[in-house]
């Protein structure tokens, strides 16, 4: 981090002696730790990626109401070297569902993100049958995260691929 920050290593060492959130502060006064829209899209040029998905959460954001309608321009804007997948949210199938469907439409967004422990939902719950189907109809594929989390608030076990199976 301490080169994306523009912060001298030994310097952060330092401040870490002192404490924990010196460091941050250090690492976050000198410059973003996000590079921007141009130099990151011109980073992955450099590094010849062709594609990146970048995944969305249903979440506000500052400058484009949602985090899933920033994403869905920054991806509009990136000449086709990123994919932006909603991130949607299992609590509300419903709404999870016409999120999707109205984000794709609208473009920019082409699938859609699953996070069982985030949400505390299950992906084999019947109730995410909107969400599968809208899916399913729209040709848009679903990102489901399974396997190994770090919540302390759901159960390791919460998406495996015997989930997935299930599905």
């Amino acid at each position: 981090f301490c080169e994306l920050a523009g912060v001298d290593e030994g310097e952060y060492r330092r401040a870490l002696e002192h404490s924990p959130a010196e460091a941050v502060d250090l690492l976050l006064e000198e410059r973003s730790l996000s590079p921007g829209e141009v130099d990151y899209l011109s980073g992955l040029a450099m590094q010849n990626v062709e594609l990146q998905v970048i995944h969305g959460i249903d979440a506000p954001h500052p400058e484009a109401g949602t985090v899933n309608e920033w994403l869905a321009g920054v991806a509009r804007r990136s000449g086709g070297r990123l994919q932006a997948w909603a991130g949607l949210d299992m609590r509300r199938p419903a709404k999870a569902a016409g999120e999707l469907e109205r984000l794709v439409r609208d473009g920019g967004i082409d699938g859609g993100t699953l996070c069982p422990f985030i949400d505390g939902v299950r992906p084999d719950d019947a109730g995410l049958a909107p969400v599968y189907e809208t899916a399913a109809r729209l040709g848009a594929p679903l990102w489901i995260h399974t396997g190994n989390h770090f919540s302390t608030r759901q159960p390791l076990d919460i998406s495996t691929w015997r989930e997935i199976d299930r599905i």
